[in-house]
């Protein structure tokens, strides 16, 4: 039977404290015979109230009633529990009723299993899930960053608790995110010159992201120090920058974090459907912001040359040192993080091919490696890594996290641009278009798809041939030039191509020679023959 109670806590007895004697019922009806049970108490502050609360047996102790009521009570497995309820007893005895009444249910099976988590935050299940992510090998960065694009789309719908994510919601959510920003802060229009502190408040940034912000961009402040000025020039540039939507590409990252949340909420019985599941994300053809394009074996030379005289360092690498760290990313293939991570052991030169190893836990989809290099590169490296520490990175330091900004500094002045015009946008030559390049120069000689994927360490074929296997317009020329005749020698041709012809009579339409010409339509068969559907440029001529 369910019941309320309040169980009492013992507490110390207070030094000086009165103590009270009482009896269980007064001596006129007590029964002739009767022992008369009496019961000692002390008298306690609680708040602005005194309380006479009961002694322990030993009298070194007072037992105190809890403040809220509790629920005692069997539940449908047989287990007596004890739930904490409300300090105001009728809406314990609500509540009790409500417990009551579910169990019941649950006994009758037909109780709702996700009704525990329903009532949970989702803050906490998102804590949970981003703590999965990590125990199930995700890397530390993809975990937090997955999470944060999560946290950020419930946060932004208004979603609380699990019923309150909508998919409506989240669409509209990811429509803002790629239109244009109007929530800049508001510019003295007559301001012609800022400091740092009033362009980052400008551009709705920290101040200590301007100067990384113009440099990256190739802007040009005035001053040094604390008298460095911006001119409004420059922070309309970033203002325009800044208030551009995100892209495609982008908002379905946050579309796919929300959505594994929801389906991991299912799978590990924490809700009962997922309302993101029929969302799918945007076209990322129709908006293109950072493709890559691969450098020219041409390039690839006057980069190194550039980086072997440049005298500025980057983050402790100098010039010679980002020599070898080009020519083995071109040469491999390997990304930025992967580069940083490689250490003196990684290279066996010795071997037939010298190689270079990852391991598992250093590469991106999470297998190891290894890689052959290309015999020029042997001796360079075994000069290169003499006098290298053995368990210490190659290319130490934190170069990796902005090697765009590295090479471009190489790139500006071997003369190789940036960034050039494609068909779907801009295509830059950052860090990472050495990959494109490794996968280029593999098309270049022969390399098979299947010798391309592997080497490229691609599972699908289509990103080795949509992504980085570009053929480049000379190559489709070049294959063009090669097909087979499509023209024919016949006299509309050589009128197309030279003129009216004088034996045609004037009534006669222009190219129309049938019936002047004997057999003409012969002719043209016999011309054209069964082996020729190519063009006969010559007749052009």
């Amino acid at each position: 039977m369910a019941s309320l109670i309040r169980p009492s806590r013992p507490y110390p007895l207070p030094t000086g404290a009165e103590v009270v004697t009482r009896t269980l019922a007064k001596p006129k009806k007590l029964k002739s015979g009767a022992v008369v049970r009496e019961w000692r108490f002390v008298r306690v502050k609680d708040g602005k109230k005194t309380l006479d609360c009961p002694l322990s047996a030993d009298g070194t102790k007072y037992l105190k009633p809890s403040k809220k009521w509790y629920a005692k009570y069997r539940d449908a497995d047989g287990v007596v529990r004890k739930v904490p309820l409300s300090a105001n007893k009728d809406a314990a005895q609500q509540m009790l009723a409500e417990i009551v009444r579910k169990q019941e249910r649950k006994k009758a099976g037909l109780h709702d299993p996700f009704e525990q988590h329903t009532r949970n935050p989702l803050a906490q299940h998102l804590d949970v899930w981003e703590a999965t992510l990590k125990a199930d090998g995700a890397g530390e960065k993809h975990a937090r960053e997955t999470a944060r694009c999560a946290r950020q789309v419930f946060a932004r719908t208004g979603a609380v608790f699990v019923a309150d994510v909508s998919a409506s919601r989240v669409q509209q959510f990811l429509a803002e995110l790629r239109n244009a920003r109007t929530d800049l802060p508001a510019v003295d229009p007559a301001q012609e010159v800022f400091t740092k502190a009033q362009a980052a408040a400008a551009l709705g940034v920290k101040p200590s992201a301007i100067p990384s912000l113009v440099k990256r961009h190739r802007l040009t402040a005035t001053g040094n120090g604390k008298a460095r000025r911006y001119p409004r020039a420059i922070v309309a540039a970033l203002r325009a920058r800044r208030a551009t939507g995100m892209s495609v590409k982008t908002t379905n990252l946050y579309l796919d974090a929300a959505k594994a949340f929801m389906t991991w909420l299912v799978l590990d019985r924490r809700a009962g459907q997922n309302p993101l599941a029929h969302l799918s994300g945007g076209n990322v053809k129709l908006d293109r912001r950072h493709d890559r394009r691969p450098l020219s074996a041409d390039e690839l030379r006057r980069l190194l040359r550039a980086a072997e005289t440049n005298p500025a360092p980057f983050r402790g690498l100098a010039g010679p040192d980002r020599v070898v760290l080009y020519a083995v990313a071109g040469a491999t293939g390997f990304r930025a993080e992967e580069l940083a991570r490689l250490s003196p052991v990684a290279f066996d030169l010795n071997h037939s091919p010298p190689t270079v190893s990852l391991g598992a836990k250093d590469t991106k989809n999470g297998k190891s490696v290894v890689q052959p290099l290309p015999g020029e590169l042997t001796e360079i490296l075994t000069e290169y890594l003499a006098d290298r520490t053995v368990d210490q990175p190659v290319w130490p330091g934190t170069w990796y996290q902005r090697a765009a900004d590295m090479i471009r500094l190489d790139e500006d002045l071997a003369g190789i641009p940036y960034a050039v015009s494609g068909p779907d946008g801009p295509l830059y030559a950052d860090f990472h278009c050495l990959r494109h390049t490794f996968i280029a120069l593999l098309d270049r000689s022969g390399a098979t798809l299947k010798e391309a994927m592997q080497l490229a360490r691609h599972s699908d074929p289509k990103l080795t041939m949509a992504v980085y296997g570009r053929a480049r317009l000379t190559d489709l020329g070049a294959a063009v030039g090669r097909l087979p005749s499509i023209l024919c020698d016949s006299p509309a041709i050589e009128a197309a191509a030279t003129g009216p012809r004088s034996d045609v009579p004037r009534d006669v339409p222009a190219g129309d020679s049938r019936g002047y010409e004997m057999g003409a339509g012969e002719r043209g068969r016999r011309d054209c023959g069964e082996n020729s559907f190519g063009p006969n440029l010559h007749a052009l001529q």
